[in-house]
């Protein structure tokens, strides 16, 4: 291979990680760019509610990116009960969101395609939310038991009966947003 060939090749590379880097303090990117959704995602401007959830935020750690507007103006990222229960309301898909409940029920992992941890959780405003935790890309939430406390950042994709979080992991490709679960003061991701 000639010179000017890797020296393009590595030009080209170099463009690729300036643009991942800059998407990644600017908050991601919009539709048009890495993160892209559906033509029917639903996205909410949720305002953070200070105090919609006991002890919920606090537990969950300092928001990351709540109420962050991305390029086309949309809220991206959302945290507490008040906003998970607003996004229930849209019927919202492919929402980053940050919370915290208690272990309702442990349920078997789905091991279809990439295995998944399932749990759900309760809210402390009674919403309950199915936890989808990829146990392919990353460590099993352990231990875990019904009754403690779970928070979570990830992503939230509604459903009848309340809704499912899932990207609670690393993206290995480093396009996708990372989330995680903080269980028993042990983080997973």
């Amino acid at each position: 291979m000639s010179r000017t060939k890797r020296v393009l090749i590595l030009l080209g590379i170099l463009a690729v990680l300036a643009i991942l880097i800059g998407d990644a303090f600017s908050g991601g990117c919009s539709q048009d760019g890495l993160w892209s959704s559906s033509d029917t995602q639903t996205q909410v401007d949720v305002a953070k509610d200070e105090g919609a959830a006991t002890g919920g935020e606090e537990a969950a750690g300092e928001a990351a990116g709540s109420g962050e507007k991305g390029a086309e103006g949309a809220v991206s990222r959302t945290e507490g009960d008040a906003a998970i229960a607003e996004l229930f309301e849209a019927k919202a898909q492919s929402t980053m969101v940050k919370g915290s409940g208690q272990v309702l029920r442990l349920l078997s992992d789905d091991n279809d395609g990439s295995r998944h941890q399932r749990f759900i959780i309760e809210l402390a405003s009674g919403h309950t939310l199915l936890i989808a935790h990829n146990i392919d890309l990353a460590r099993r939430v352990e231990p875990l038991a019904v009754g403690d406390t779970v928070s979570f950042y990830g992503e939230y994709e509604y459903s009848e009966e309340g809704g499912t979080i899932h990207w609670t992991h690393k993206d290995p490709q480093m396009v996708h947003v990372a989330g995680n679960i903080e269980a028993n003061g042990k983080r997973f991701q």
